[in-house]
């Protein structure tokens, strides 16, 4: 693959990967889906599993260009820290805001039940608990670069994969992965609630949710040392028509339907990598275009920031035509999707033209 300053096919898989996770938020008041909805919602869960391999694998290869450098964990936790507790404060005054209005102050006091989700697992909007799980994920690359000096084999990295893998594939099937809307992992191994001791609730809240964070990164972050092999990467990564070909195919098949024949975790990783591998392909094939790269800097931003818009059109929806949500079809979700992306990213790049509200908000 040529070197380009601009990986276009990256940046535009950024922006349609953020417009995915708009479609898994915006039937939330929805009560029945419409025809193709179902299907709709869980190709669209490629999001995530593309941004944590996007973000480890440029990690490596950033490291791997730099080898006399250490890795800046400093920087790249801080970067992720401050749009973290902004965006938490933000959608806190939000959520008071609007329950203050409708005077539900019984909303308004479970918002502050459990500081430990709202303060470390993104309990003020659920998008935001991505924003710890990166943190978390970014600290283990730190301590894999800081554990491997001298890279690993391919064939010893793959070994390490296969076991991650299985550890993730584990921690699926057993019910113990982390839990959003409660803000917990492993309830099934260790009910918290047999536990007596509220500092000790909390201590050992913390290390399994790190935990379960940890082995779900951990199988993300060792294929990207294994892609980051200077040689394996090369023949990977060769732009042929066939491997775009094949790239654009395996991603039709996986997220349409690879839920039903491939194991849990194999599927959301192969997801996450096949469409990092497709945007690196098609770098190769679209030329620079300002609207391409705008979009991928303003991904962060938009996925920050949807929600409220989402929410805010429901409110004025459920107020001046209230049948809508009754009568909602999968087309008016589409559209509906794409206004609130063309919103967000305009809002977005206009505040990311403001130093201080760019770095607060997003972290530049």
């Amino acid at each position: 693959m040529s070197q380009k300053s601009r990986l276009n096919g990256i940046d535009l898989f950024r922006g349609f990967a953020v417009y995915a996770v708009i479609l898994l938020h915006v039937d939330e008041p929805i009560k029945s889906s419409p025809l193709g909805w179902s299907w709709l919602l869980e190709f669209s869960k490629f999001a995530v599993p593309f941004f944590l391999a996007t973000a480890f694998y440029f990690n490596f290869q950033k490291q791997y260009d730099k080898l006399t450098k250490p890795f800046p964990i400093g920087s790249r936790l801080l970067r992720l820290l401050i749009p973290y507790c902004t965006w938490t404060v933000i959608y806190l005054a939000y959520k008071v805001t609007k329950y203050g209005i409708d005077r539900d102050l019984d909303k308004v006091g479970q918002l502050f039940e459990d500081p430990f989700q709202l303060i470390l697992t993104g309990g003020a909007a659920f998008q935001l608990y991505f924003i710890p799980l990166l943190m978390t994920g970014t600290a283990l690359v730190w301590l894999m670069i800081n554990l491997t000096k001298q890279k690993l084999s391919p064939a010893l990295l793959g070994a390490i994969t296969v076991v991650g893998l299985g550890l993730y594939q584990w921690l699926i099937a057993s019910g113990n992965t982390f839990n959003n809307s409660e803000g917990i992992a492993f309830e099934q191994l260790l009910p918290l609630s047999s536990i007596n001791s509220a500092f000790i609730t909390v201590l050992l809240r913390g290390i399994l949710v790190a935990v379960a964070w940890l082995i779900r990164c951990f199988p993300y972050i060792t294929i990207a040392m294994l892609l980051g092999n200077h040689r394996l990467h090369a023949k990977l990564f060769e732009f042929k028509a066939s491997s775009l070909g094949l790239a654009i195919v395996s991603f039709l098949v996986i997220n349409g339907f690879g839920i039903h024949f491939l194991p849990a975790a194999i599927y959301e990783i192969l997801r996450g990598y096949i469409t990092l591998c497709l945007g690196l392909f098609l770098s190769e094939k679209i030329p620079d275009q300002s609207w391409i790269r705008s979009l991928g800097n303003a991904a962060f931003g938009i996925y920050l920031i949807h929600l409220i818009l989402v929410e805010s059109f429901y409110i004025v929806i459920g107020r001046v035509f209230p049948t809508w949500i009754d009568q909602v079809s999968t087309f008016s979700l589409l559209l509906l999707s794409v206004l609130i992306l063309l919103l967000s990213w305009m809002i977005t790049t206009f505040l990311d033209r403001i130093p201080r509200s760019s770095k607060l908000l997003f972290g530049a």
